[in-house]
């Protein structure tokens, strides 16, 4: 989670491929790594500060997981809490 915490896009496109799938619920998922880039661009614009804590992982394949993180943090607009 240090690359996200570090809200640099550069540095989150190695994670990324053609066939990556980045899921917010209860939104449709992100597929694409172009697309999911752009949206962490949005999110990071939308947030002052953002901490992810990982709280289980699932292996799926040898390079493939699916993790279930919490958030916390505060707005850009106004320092509210999210």
């Amino acid at each position: 989670m240090e690359d996200m915490e570090s809200r640099d896009v550069k540095r989150l496109s190695r994670w990324m491929s053609e066939s990556t799938v980045f899921w917010v619920p209860p939104r449709d998922p992100v597929v694409g790594g172009r697309r999911v880039l752009a949206l962490l661009r949005a999110i990071f614009a939308a947030y002052k500060t953002f901490h992810w804590e990982v709280r289980e992982i699932y292996p799926v394949a040898e390079s493939r997981c699916v993790y279930i993180h919490e958030t916390t943090g505060t707005l850009a607009k106004d320092g509210a809490p999210y």
